[in-house]
């Protein structure tokens, strides 16, 4: 290789399948390309760690139309398939984290129910704290997979109210709040 060689720049990097949606266009499979190096944690990149870089465009494979540049806001949502494989820290610093049964309200009526961890310094584990703090995307369980959500898209985000236990026949009540 020379100087002038493209190749000797390419960062060995694995492919990860991720299912995104941009509206107005319905979801699409894409692929990305994760690093074996993070540049915020130990071990490999993840896709949050993709998507939540501070750049405006970057790249996804369409089996179609080869690499396209994609402009990171114009994404609503990312599903990540393989979540324990591609998303390996979140699943690590989540854990014991406070959780809350989260709905995600889009302009167009789209909505997106699910878990939501609120991962962060102790103090400040409230759903209000998480998306006043994360930049980017959000991760959100639901039962159809690990969706990383972008929070630029949600016009409302509604928490569900925690079970209280009535005293006369121990029925929880699960409706929703406006509690961000």
């Amino acid at each position: 290789m020379t100087d002038g060689d493209p190749g000797l720049y390419k960062v060995p990097k694995e492919k990860s399948l991720v299912l995104v949606k941009m509206p107005p266009m319905p979801p699409e499979w894409k692929t990305v390309f994760i690093s074996s190096c993070a540049e915020t944690h130990r071990g490999r990149e993840t896709v949050s760690d993709l998507f939540n870089t501070p750049r405006k465009f970057f790249p996804l494979l369409d089996e179609r139309e080869g690499i396209v540049l994609v402009r990171r806001n114009a994404i609503r949502w990312v599903r990540v398939e393989d979540p324990e494989r591609f998303e390996w820290y979140y699943y690590e610093v989540r854990q014991g984290a406070p959780r809350s049964t989260v709905r995600c309200s889009f302009e167009d009526g789209e909505v997106l129910e699910g878990t939501l961890y609120a991962v962060g310094p102790a103090g400040e584990q409230r759903v209000q704290d998480v998306v006043n703090r994360q930049e980017g995307f959000v991760q959100l369980e639901t039962g159809t997979g690990l969706f990383l959500v972008n929070l630029v898209h949600i016009t409302a985000l509604t928490v569900r109210a925690h079970a209280r236990i009535s005293s006369q026949n121990s029925r929880s009540d699960s409706g929703w709040i406006w509690s961000i």
